[in-house]
């Protein structure tokens, strides 16, 4: 009588390799879920503590020339020279305007027009259409119903990094005597420098890109000028996009609103941390199964042997008992029970 103990060995060895590669596999998938989910928490969190810094900045900016305007626009002088035409008060405005741009290196220009036409500003040639009745004119009009901040379009020239210098963002504000009657507009022109430079210097990273959108989904500001059609028309679509991850593009967008403007600023972020952890996960298993096999080889090569030990003494005790019960030889009248 022979048994064979292979097949046990071999059971045994592969229950617990299967039982090991499930473990890895349910440890490893824990790992991977839970560290993806707080890499992409921590990211819109610093992404959405970033941007809500960048928009905080651009307000308080736009709040200082909202009041700078305020400022020159209250000026007694100033109201004399639009309600009355008082021409006296000129020069007086001209250095309320030097000394304005004194304060701030990014002001290109500040721009006092009368309702008739007459202009007074630090720059000799305004770029702009007037006529003695300037409620005839559009541009006029429509800084009369917005006084949000604009990237002036009748300012900027082609859209090219040569040109920048000649862009500007436009604040204005209506000038009116006490019946509501309109006498002017006061425009500050801002270098768009201003905006790109404080935006470029951001640590944004490789891998983000930031764009301003304004209400009609112009573009106000990307960091890569110019750039084509394709690029254009995807920008632009940032704005429907839903804030939060997109697990199946990989990326984490985030969006500000920035006050007392029709600004949007939005920022995509790619997630090139969860490719990598991606990576590793897979990387671990390969790893974990090999070791598995190793462990499992040498569990059946020592331990299995010892567990199988006693099952060998076993077999080798029963055949030595069958080969002693085959050396009796019975002689004489034997029973037809025992002979059986």
């Amino acid at each position: 009588m022979k048994m064979n103990n292979k097949p046990l060995n071999i059971k045994i060895g592969f229950y617990f390799l299967i039982t090991n590669l499930v473990l890895v596999l349910l440890l490893g998938s824990i790992f991977y879920f839970s560290s993806s989910s707080l890499l992409i928490q921590k990211e819109i969190s610093a992404k959405t503590e970033a941007i809500e810094k960048s928009g905080n900045y651009i307000e308080l900016y736009m709040s200082k020339l909202t009041t700078l305007s305020q400022v020159i626009s209250h000026d007694k002088g100033v109201y004399d020279y639009l309600k009355n035409k008082d021409e006296s008060e000129k020069n007086r405005i001209l250095s309320i305007i030097d000394n304005t741009l004194s304060t701030d290196p990014y002001i290109k220009s500040i721009i006092l027009i009368r309702k008739d036409g007459a202009v007074i500003s630090n720059e000799k040639n305004v770029n702009m259409e007037v006529s003695s009745d300037m409620m005839k004119e559009e541009w006029y009009v429509n800084s009369l119903m917005n006084p949000m901040p604009v990237l002036n379009p009748l300012r900027k020239q082609n859209f090219s990094l040569d040109g920048m210098d000649d862009w500007v963002i436009s604040v204005s504000r209506e000038i009116a005597d006490t019946n509501g009657e309109n006498l002017g507009v006061l425009l500050i022109d801002v270098k768009y420098q201003a905006l790109h430079e404080y935006l470029q210097n951001q640590e944004t990273g490789k891998n983000s890109d930031i764009v301003i959108l304004d209400e009609d989904n112009r573009i106000v500001y990307y960091k890569e000028i110019p750039y084509d059609t394709s690029r254009e028309k995807y920008l632009k679509n940032l704005k429907n996009i839903e804030e939060g991850y997109n697990r199946k593009e990989n990326k984490v967008t985030v969006k500000y609103p920035i006050k007392n403007t029709h600004w949007t600023l939005i920022e995509i972020s790619y997630m090139q941390e969860i490719d990598s952890l991606k990576n590793h996960f897979f990387e671990m298993i390969v790893i974990s199964c090999l070791a598995s096999l190793l462990i499992t080889v040498l569990i059946s090569i020592s331990v299995l042997r010892r567990i199988t030990k006693p099952i060998k003494e076993l077999e080798q005790h029963m055949n030595n008992f069958n080969n002693d019960l085959s050396k009796i030889n019975l002689k004489g009248d034997v029973s037809i029970e025992i002979l059986s």
